[in-house]
């Protein structure tokens, strides 16, 4: 079909399927109208949605109440060139490194 012919097709009526999709997104609707107006709801939700910016998450908050965070960590290897041996070898941190990082993690954390 091409995509002219597409526009000239008249829309189907719902068929009963349609009209179940429709009870659900009413209820659904309804059900997020309540949580919004619930106090215990928007405690929790705040203090959820507060914690994951702190700690770095990205937050999103659905229409129904849904709350979906995501976050991106970035991972850093070093290697080496090992002449004798003809190839790279993968470094460990050391126990320093390992410290100063966990140090600066958690200074970024608490000035969040």
């Amino acid at each position: 079909m091409s995509y002219y012919s597409s526009l000239s097709k008249k829309p189907e009526t719902p068929s009963s399927k349609g009209k179940t999709s429709i009870k659900k997104i009413l209820l659904e609707d309804a059900f997020a109208e309540n949580a919004m107006n619930d106090p215990t709801y928007l405690r929790q939700s705040a203090s959820l949605i507060n914690g994951a910016l702190k700690q770095g998450f990205d937050v999103l908050q659905m229409a129904n109440g849904d709350i979906v965070t995501t976050i991106t960590k970035t991972i850093a290897t070093r290697y080496h060139w090992d002449s004798s041996k003809s190839k790279l070898i993968k470094e460990k941190p050391s126990k320093e490194e390992n410290e100063k990082t966990d140090a600066e993690n958690a200074a970024e954390s608490e000035n969040a």
